[in-house]
C-alpha cells in the first residue's frame, strides 16, 4: 500500500532523450511522396508515450503527478550553428522544438547545457522563445571567463520584457548555472541528458517538505536522523519507487523506444502549502533554534547522509533543496528585520548537503563582478567536494526591497545583498 499522498507528492517525471543533428533532417520513404515523422519528433513522441503511462500508473496509485517534463543533451551537441548551407538553423530547430512540445503536450523541456562560453549568448534565445524551455550553463572551477558570460547573461534575461512570461524578471527561473551537476537529474533548470544512450530514460522527483515535517518532528534530534528519519523515508516512497520500476510501456516500433528508469532523486523539495516549508521540518530538530543559526549544518549534514543512503535506485541530487521564493519560512527568515538569512548562509549549508544557490532575489544594479563572484564561489564548492550544486538567482529591486514577483511557483521575499 502506498504511503498517504498528502505526505508527498511527485513533483516531476522526466524522461531524459539524446538529440544530434541528423534528427532534424526530413526523410522520406522510399518510391513514395510520404515524408516521414522526424527523427526529433519520433523521440519527442517517445517522450511523450513514457510519460503518459508512467503518469497514469503512478496516479492509478493515489500519488498526485504534478508535471512531466523532457531533458535533452546539451544543445551545443544537436542545435548546430549552421548546415551546409552555411545558413545558422538554431532558431528554426528551437522553434520547430517548441513546435513539437506543444503538439505532445509537454510544458516543460530543458535543452540541457551551454558548455562553452560562445554558447552561453544563445540561452537568451532559449529562454526568449518559450515558458515551456530552461536551460542552463557548465561553469568549471575558476572559469573566471565562463562566469563573467553567465553574470552578464543572467542580467540580460532579468530585462527581457518582449513576452508576457518574460515580465517581471521570470525568466531568470529557466536558467542557472552549473557546477559538477552529472546527467539525469530530474529537477529544473540544471537537468540534462547524455548524448551516449539509446532510447529513453525516466526518473522521478518529489514534493515533500510535508513529509520531511512529519519524519524530522518524531526524529526530534539529528542523532536519530539516521533511525526514524531514514527509516521512515524508505517505507514512504519505496511504493512509488517498486511502481516506477516495474511500470509496462505499450510496444512501438521506434528503434529509440528502449526504456530505463534510473530512479529517484531522494531530496528534500519543498512547497508552497502550509507545513511545506524543508527549513521549517528542520526546526523541528531540538538543536536548531531558527534554521541558519547553529546546528543547521550539521542538520543538513545528517539529513544528506540519509537521503544519499536510502535503499533504492537513486539518481539526482539527493539532497537538500533550499530554494529561498520556493520556501514559505526561507522567504520569511529572509524577509524579518534584521534578516535572519544571508547568501553566506545558504552557501555555507551546501557544503554538506545541496542545490547551491537557488532562487535568491539580488539587486537589479548588482556589480557584475560580484555576481560573477557568486557563481565562482558555487562551482568552487562544487569542484572541492564532487557534488551537484547550481546558481540561480534574480535580480530585481535593491537591497532589503520586498520581491514583486507575479507567479504561481514562487513567494515574495527581500532583496539579498550579493557581496
Amino acid at each position: 500500500m502506498a504511503y498517504p499522498s498528502c505526505q508527498f507528492k511527485v513533483r516531476t517525471v522526466t524522461a531524459f532523450v539524446a538529440l544530434s543533428p541528423s534528427d532534424f533532417r526530413e526523410e522520406e520513404e522510399e518510391q513514395s511522396a510520404v515524408t516521414l515523422l522526424r527523427g526529433v519528433e519520433k523521440k519527442i513522441q517517445t517522450c511523450a508515450r513514457v510519460l503518459s503511462e508512467v503518469k497514469g500508473a503512478i496516479e492509478q496509485n493515489g500519488y498526485e503527478v504534478q508535471t512531466v517534463r523532457i531533458a535533452f543533451n546539451p544543445f551545443g551537441e544537436w542545435l548546430v550553428h549552421s548546415s551546409n548551407d552555411g545558413v545558422d538553423r538554431r532558431l528554426e530547430r528551437l522553434e520547430l522544438v517548441d513546435d513539437l512540445l506543444s503538439k505532445y503536450d509537454i510544458q516543460f523541456c530543458s535543452l540541457g547545457p551551454a558548455a562553452k562560453v560562445d554558447e552561453v549568448q544563445f540561452c537568451e534565445n532559449i529562454i526568449e522563445c518559450s515558458p515551456r524551455m530552461s536551460c542552463s550553463a557548465m561553469v568549471r572551477d575558476g572559469d573566471v571567463e565562463m562566469t563573467h558570460a553567465c553574470a552578464a547573461l543572467i542580467k540580460r534575461i532579468s530585462k527581457l520584457e518582449s513576452k508576457s512570461f518574460l515580465k517581471g524578471g521570470l525568466g531568470n527561473f529557466r536558467f542557472c548555472t552549473a557546477s559538477c551537476c552529472s546527467p539525469f537529474i530530474p529537477f529544473f533548470p540544471g537537468a540534462k541528458g547524455d548524448g551516449s544512450f539509446p532510447g529513453v530514460k525516466f526518473a522521478i522527483g518529489l514534493e515533500n517538505g510535508h513529509l520531511a515535517k512529519e519524519l524530522l518532528s518524531k526524529a526530534k534530534t539529528i542523532s536519530n536522523i539516521p533511525t526514524i528519519f531514514r527509516e521512515g523515508f524508505t517505507a514512504a516512497i519505496l511504493p512509488l519507487t517498486d511502481i516506477c520500476s516495474k511500470t509496462k510501456f505499450s510496444s512501438s516500433t521506434d528503434e529509440d523506444a528502449f526504456v530505463e528508469y534510473i530512479g529517484c532523486d531522494t531530496s528534500l523539495n519543498p512547497s508552497l502549502e502550509d507545513d511545506g516549508s524543508v527549513a521549517a521540518a528542520i526546526e523541528e530538530l531540538k538543536e536548531v533554534s531558527t534554521f541558519g543559526s547553529v546546528g543547521s549544518v550539521a542538520a543538513a549534514a545528517a539529513i544528506t547522509t540519509s537521503l544519499q543512503n536510502v535503499p533504492i535506485k537513486r539518481t539526482g541530487y539527493c539532497g537538500l533543496m533550499l530554494p529561498v521564493l520556493e520556501d514559505i519560512r526561507l522567504s520569511e527568515l529572509a524577509a524579518s528585520t534584521p534578516s535572519n538569512l544571508r547568501i553566506s548562509q545558504l552557501l555555507s549549508i551546501s557544503n554538506v548537503c545541496g542545490v547551491g544557490v537557488d532562487t535568491v532575489p539580488i539587486p537589479g544594479d548588482c556589480n557584475d563582478r560580484d555576481l560573477s563572484s557568486l557563481i565562482l564561489d558555487v562551482a568552487g564548492v562544487a569542484h572541492r567536494w564532487n557534488k551537484s550544486l547550481t546558481c540561480r538567482v534574480f535580480p530585481t529591486g535593491v537591497v532589503n526591497a520586498e520581491t514583486q514577483f507575479d507567479s504561481p511557483y514562487m513567494c515574495n521575499s527581500r532583496v539579498f545583498n550579493i557581496s
